[in-house]
């Protein structure tokens, strides 16, 4: 059964970007999804770290993967629905990763 609030979208003709903003109104903002990168204006930077997301699973309350996207519902009645996402080995105001 599909969920009465998930539409299925893809890159074709039919469910592509242009497509998106019918079913997910903000994909139609001017900051929204897809994004253009301009493949002849990248740059590859060793200096940067692999990327690390981690959570406390026993905050999470349900987590579905339909395939293209992840979603985790968290519990919010304690102080530990935070979505940890940083780059191994970096360290900042608040948090430290560990390699």
């Amino acid at each position: 059964m599909i969920n009465p609030n998930y539409y299925p979208w893809g890159y074709d003709d039919d469910n592509g970007p242009d497509q998106w903003h019918k079913n997910y109104p903000t994909a139609k903002g001017r900051h929204q999804s897809p994004i253009e990168i301009n493949n002849k204006e990248v740059h590859y930077d060793r200096s940067l770290l692999p990327w690390f997301a981690s959570y406390d699973p026993g905050a999470a309350k349900t987590i579905l993967n339909n395939g293209k996207t992840c979603r985790v519902v968290f519990d919010d009645s304690f102080d530990r629905s935070v979505l940890l996402c940083c780059f191994l080995g970096a360290q900042g105001p608040g948090f430290a990763c560990e390699d």
